[in-house]
């Protein structure tokens, strides 16, 4: 198998050339032709000599494997609506009619630390979690309790959202600490 490389197999043009309306400039016979990607098989790291993972599809123009492609960015929620989705899906309607506040505590280091009213998270939220999210437990206000572990971690906290409205108590203490409340206060 020759190397590819700039839309070249074996230094030769593997596809119709932009512009190319009869197939001069690719060789190709006819006019306009068009070829799809080039299939190959890739072979299987650590599996046997002459395994393979069978077919691999290359963009000739990229040179990339299809399936190594990253996915187009998803945007990231904001720390609001990402509080309400924990909340929405972790906790149960009794726990939210009892107060059980979640808080997602944002940070300088782009981790985000996510606590709760009670003193450890419960499983449904554990099992939301996403990478750049940290479980944190802790007594008290699941708004303070974000912030106070953030620190303890060495991170810098920058803003703390919570499913329930922030108290003034622990606006006050977020505001002294240089903590934006980012859901409404009580």
């Amino acid at each position: 198998m020759g190397a590819l490389m700039g839309g070249l197999l074996d230094g030769k043009p593997s596809g119709p050339v932009a512009g190319d309306d009869e197939g001069l400039l690719s060789g190709q016979e006819g006019a306009g032709a068009y070829e799809p990607p080039i299939s190959i098989r890739e072979p299987h790291p650590g599996g046997p000599p002459g395994h393979d993972r069978g077919p691999v599809q290359l963009d000739l123009f990229g040179a990339v494997p299809f399936r190594q492609r990253l996915p187009a960015a998803v945007p990231r929620p904001t720390a609001a609506e990402r509080v309400d989705q924990l909340a929405e899906g972790g906790l149960s309607q009794i726990q939210r009619e009892r107060h059980v506040t979640i808080a997602v505590t944002e940070t300088k280091e782009g981790v985000r630390v996510i606590s709760s009213s009670e003193s450890k998270l419960r499983q449904p939220v554990l099992d939301l979690l996403q990478e750049g999210e940290i479980p944190v437990n802790g007594d008290g206000h699941a708004d303070v309790t974000g912030a106070k572990c953030a620190l303890s971690l060495g991170l810098t906290p920058t803003g703390v959202a919570a499913s329930r409205p922030i108290c003034p108590d622990c606006a006050r203490y977020l505001r002294l600490q240089g903590i934006s409340a980012l859901t409404p206060l009580k």
